[in-house]
């Protein structure tokens, strides 16, 4: 198997039973991933047509072309850090 890229961990085998590393409720064992900044466990809804709860995002890394998956604190320094001049959100998690 290959190395993961720095900064980015491969997911782990097995789901995750413990709290959301976002809101510290129990995991769902369908609807969670694993973020690949700070390598825990959040709720993140696999389809668009489930109620589930999003503490995070996916994207697209132009500079490693590959999806990411990032909790909702996590993605938010990706966000400030790749673009330093977007006003943050209300709601958004405070700045580390």
């Amino acid at each position: 198997m290959q190395e993961p890229a720095p900064g980015f961990a491969p997911p782990p085998d097995e789901p995750a039973t413990g709290p959301c590393i976002v809101c510290d409720d129990p995991l769902d064992p369908v609807h969670q991933a694993f973020c690949s900044s700070c390598l825990q466990f959040f709720h993140l809804r696999m389809t668009e047509n489930v109620e589930a709860r999003d503490c995070g995002a996916i994207y697209f890394d132009e500079e490693t072309c590959s999806m990411v998956f990032n909790c909702n604190p996590c993605y938010a320094d990706y966000i400030e850090r790749a673009y330093p001049s977007t006003p943050r959100m209300p709601g958004h998690p405070p700045r580390r």
